[in-house]
């Protein structure tokens, strides 16, 4: 066995080759809560197959081999997980054994065709590219180099295969969505390659922007949605409320403070209230700057947060929640608004600086941030649905961008289903499978096979069939 090589000292210019870098310094843990040792339980790993092992040559019941005196007898199983690596697509090539009759000349072969892609390899392309972010072209390398090769425009196929089988669910949760009573809601920069050519040939004043959009619908049950194109935030706020049943309640409507995120062609459909965690990024900013002034709000604000974070451990109702905002932050906010005007009215604070913008910015939508001293169910801030914006950049990041607005309804489609079943906190590979094997029950039935019931209505199908 080789040598390790010796490792360099802090001055790595002339290092040789073979010298190993020296390791970091090692932090110890704060406390003692930190400490972990990194490993996963058995338990963790619920997507394994189980397979049972018995002993090859010893039963319950034989006298012991070693000491030919007691007899075994069975303890619990040991639980051994074994990992294994592969292509995200593998391939099998079956050698079908073929008969033929002599006489009638009838051909028997030991294995009837089952098509050349499983369920599961759309399923596997799927997740790659709109999950993981990992371009067609690259899987194709990926793919060509582990000897199962499968082209980039094979992909996009089956891609476009499951998007149409599974748009019935997809359809069912966008309309599910429409009558949700909390929306979070957020743009994001889109690439569609057929649209940034487009710009090239409009016209002085025509619009140029495109948007990726991040919904966040909290309702019975959380629904993730995204839409890239030529419309903003507020303008497929609008295309969503068309969906709205009548008899609804006015949603809350979750979003930063910019003027796109507002509906424009349903005004006063929706509770606007606005994200504190934005108004806190302004003063964060400018610390370094203000570091009195700001330590003065951020200490506030933080403290509203700390309450905030009780009524969720405790696992207050949205009215308890309410009550007990209103009865401890009420006061510091309060008293945070008066602060404010004083800073500006005494000339404390200069209106056009940085810090006097900051407040004006928080003081003139005083109302939309505070709303949820006042509202049952309002959240503090539109962080949630800056976190599933996330899996739109990582796409843009690795892919860069969408051929043309079809491809790019088909994947912000396919990313909504994924994440949506994320946030119900089942397997999404199964899921999609099971969406592909039984699509014809689910293209009569799509409310029976959402990411949180899909598995009693498989159970069901598969009493009847038995």
């Amino acid at each position: 066995m080789a040598a390790e090589p010796p490792l360099a000292g802090p001055n790595t210019l002339d290092t040789p080759l073979l010298t190993l870098p020296e390791p970091p310094p090692r932090t110890p843990p704060a406390t003692l809560r930190q400490v972990s040792h990194g490993r996963l339980s058995v338990h963790d790993y619920t997507g394994a197959e189980p397979r049972h092992c018995p002993h090859p040559t010893l039963k319950a019941g034989m006298r012991c081999p070693l000491c030919e005196r007691g007899s075994l007898y069975r303890e619990a199983p040991k639980q051994q997980v074994q990992l294994h690596g592969h292509a995200p697509v593998s391939a099998l090539c079956w050698q079908v054994e073929v008969l033929r009759c002599s006489a009638c000349k009838a051909v028997f072969n030991a294995r009837d065709s089952q098509g050349k892609y499983d369920v599961s390899v759309s399923t596997a392309i799927v997740l790659s590219r709109y999950y993981l972010g990992l371009p067609f072209y690259r899987l194709e390398a990926f793919q060509r180099m582990l000897g199962v090769p499968l082209p980039d425009a094979t992909q996009w196929e089956l891609a476009r295969a499951l998007f149409e089988t599974v748009f019935p669910v997809i359809a069912h949760l966008i309309h599910l969505a429409a009558q949700a009573d909390l929306l979070y809601m957020d743009d994001t920069g889109g690439r569609i390659l057929s649209l940034i050519r487009e710009n090239r040939t409009l016209p002085a004043g025509a619009r140029y922007g495109i948007h990726s959009t991040g919904i966040v619908s909290v309702g019975e049950q959380v629904i993730v949605l995204y839409f890239t194109g030529r419309a903003h935030a507020g303008e497929n706020l609008d295309k969503l409320l068309d969906l709205r049943e009548a008899d609804r309640q006015v949603p809350i409507h979750m979003a930063d403070a910019s003027s796109s995120n507002g509906p424009k062609r349903h005004p006063g459909k929706t509770l606007p209230v606005h994200c504190n965690a934005h108004a806190l990024r302004k003063f964060m900013d400018i610390r370094d700057q203000f570091p009195e002034a700001c330590d003065v709000l951020l200490g506030s604000l933080a403290a509203v947060y700390t309450i905030d974070r009780h009524t969720r451990t405790e696992g207050l109702s949205d009215a308890a929640r309410r009550d007990h905002h209103a009865a401890h932050s009420s006061p510091l906010l309060t008293e945070l608004k008066a602060w404010m005007e004083a800073q500006i009215a005494d000339r404390h604070v200069e209106p056009n600086s940085a810090l006097g913008q900051a407040m004006h910015y928080l003081l003139s939508r005083w109302e939309r941030f505070t709303e949820f001293l006042r509202t049952p169910g309002v959240p503090l801030d539109n962080n949630w649905v800056e976190r599933i914006l996330k899996r739109l950049i990582l796409q843009r990041k690795n892919s860069l961008f969408f051929h043309n607005a079809r491809s790019a309804y088909v994947g912000c489609a396919l990313t909504s289903l994924i994440m949506t079943a994320q946030a119900a906190g089942i397997n999404v590979f199964d899921y999609l499978n099971a969406l592909q094997r039984h699509r014809f029950d689910m293209a009569r039935h799509p409310a029976e096979w959402l990411p949180w019931n899909y598995t009693q209505r498989m159970a069901l199908t598969r009493s009847v069939a038995a």
